[in-house]
């Protein structure tokens, strides 16, 4: 399983469409948590950050080895990359942070780990 977090921009223009975006993924909710077994996916938070050079938004996932987003058939998953596409500005690199250290109570990794699937398994850095 891998801890991952990454921040990409928001093409200048489209901050309305990508808060209308995160409440879409909001309020379809129970839609977006039946997504995460096909994609082995134990963990997905989205963060927004508004500042002076625009704004971003931030994934942290921690991941097994799953479907990827782009060949799903659930629908949410459509909806999702259409706004991807037209809101995330493919000009600027996603920044992808190291992940140098995770700690979890052992209760909680088995259970992250139970979640998608996997029993020997453990959280990898980087």
């Amino acid at each position: 399983m891998k801890l991952t977090m990454t921040r990409y921009a928001v093409r200048p223009g489209k901050e309305t469409l990508a808060r209308e975006w995160m409440e879409v993924l909001n309020q379809r909710h129970a839609e977006v948590q039946a997504t995460l077994a096909d994609e082995k996916m134990a963990l997905e938070a989205i963060f927004i950050e508004e500042g002076e050079t625009g704004m971003t938004l931030t994934w942290v996932d921690l991941q097994g080895a799953g479907q990827d987003v782009l060949v799903s058939e659930h629908p949410i998953d459509q909806v999702h990359l259409k706004y991807w596409r037209e809101c995330i500005d493919p000009a600027v690199s996603p920044v992808e942070l190291l992940s140098v250290n995770c700690f979890a109570d052992t209760r909680v990794q088995q259970a992250l780990l139970a979640a998608i699937g996997e029993q020997d398994s453990f959280i990898i850095n980087r």
